[in-house]
């Protein structure tokens, strides 16, 4: 029994000779190919897709709405309904001369406005006291070549812009919207292009990029 003790402890004592000293840093720095290396062992996926921005529609599904955008949201959604019912159930006669007119008529609750009044007279009489009437006489050569080639003018009117470049994506008034001080905006080759009116005729315009 004691030589089996003596063999164990000599055994233990000569194993401990056999390990280096070796310090902190040394050991850190050893190789060991038994780590798992990026690419070969498992594949490595990049956190970022580069994109920097968000879009309006980005933020507004990321933020709860508010009562009162929800509110104001239902009440857009039932002028427009209300706007498309009128503007169905015009003669021809009377939605022709709607067309002739409903630019300059900028918002939804205006053109209700107009579309509610029953007789021609009756809108002819509206339209010339907005200063419309005036508007359906000839226009400028200048303003029939560049809205047939869709280009912008300064001076045009709004149905001149209409022509040009069809419907806005959306209507800004400043004001009282009888000064027709106004901005429409549209969406054209990934940029927003705003259009700025003053007193009814292009001011100027702008473009922002994305």
């Amino acid at each position: 029994m004691k030589r089996i003790i003596f063999l164990l402890a000599t055994l233990v004592l000569t194993s401990c000779a056999l390990v280096p000293n070796r310090s902190y840093l040394a050991e850190m720095e050893d190789d060991d190919s038994a780590f798992f290396q990026p690419r070969e062992d498992f594949p490595v996926v990049p956190g970022d897709t580069g994109r920097s921005w968000r879009t309006q529609k980005d933020w507004q599904r990321r933020t709860p709405a508010s009562e009162t955008s929800r509110l104001r949201e239902r009440e857009e959604i039932s002028l427009e309904n209300e706007l498309a019912k009128l503007e169905s159930a015009q003669s021809e006669g009377a939605a022709n001369h709607y067309q002739q007119y409903r630019a300059r008529l900028g918002s939804t609750s205006e053109r209700i406005y107009f579309l509610q009044l029953k007789s021609k007279t009756e809108r002819e009489e509206y339209l010339s006291s907005r200063g419309m009437l005036a508007e359906t006489a000839v226009m400028p050569f200048e303003h029939q070549w560049a809205t047939q080639q869709g280009e912008l003018l300064l001076g045009m009117s709004k149905t001149d812009v209409e022509e040009s470049w069809g419907r806005p994506e959306r209507v800004d008034v400043a004001g009282n919207p009888t000064y027709e001080n106004e901005r429409w905006t549209y969406r054209r080759d990934g940029a927003a292009k705003y259009i700025f009116f003053e007193s009814g005729r292009v001011g100027g315009w702008t473009s922002n990029a994305r």
